[in-house]
């Protein structure tokens, strides 16, 4: 697998979610095209997967507010749609969105924080405590820290989400 730069990431506001891989060798043409599809307190959701890409060329275009840069990405899945209003209150308990006209719309009125606390929340439901890749130990950004090297579900990279968005 190609290392992520992992202390030089950047998490966006986006309440995409993605579950990594592992820090583990795999066989990348296993899941190229693949999805995965969990189930957390009776509602599905699908994740796409991307294979280790290197030196991609982002940014620098009509899109982007970013000049051109490589990078390199391990192979990770994302969500195949936003976070739904019905997955984020099966999690969550509540639903703090505007538009409720469906269950199926993506959740909005949400944090960066609060986004971080559903990521944990949906891998303690699905995987267990142990996979979660965020410690909060308070109520600040600075009060969070990642573990990426755990395979829980997380916020996309920058770079991660800019690719998954052009693919």
């Amino acid at each position: 697998l190609v290392a992520l730069e992992e202390k030089s990431f950047t998490l966006t506001n986006d309440t995409l979610i993605i579950i990594a891989e592992g820090a583990t060798p795999v066989t990348m043409g296993s899941f190229i095209n693949s999805n995965k599809t969990y189930t957390a307190m009776g509602v599905s959701f699908t994740m796409k997967a991307f294979d280790a890409v290197t030196n991609v060329v982002l940014g620098d275009d009509e899109q982007s507010n970013n000049k051109k840069h490589r990078v390199s990405l391990s192979a990770y899945y994302i969500g195949k749609t936003e976070v739904t209003q019905e997955l984020w209150k099966a999690v969550m308990g509540n639903n703090p969105s505007k538009f409720t006209s469906s269950a199926k719309n993506p959740v909005e009125m949400v944090s960066w924080f609060e986004c971080i606390e559903f990521c944990n929340k949906l891998t303690q439901t699905v995987m267990g405590a142990e996979h979660c890749v965020y410690t909060i130990s308070g109520t600040h950004a600075n009060d969070i820290t990642a573990n990426f090297d755990k395979k829980g579900f997380r916020l996309p990279t920058e770079a991660e989400w800019e690719y998954a968005a052009r693919v």
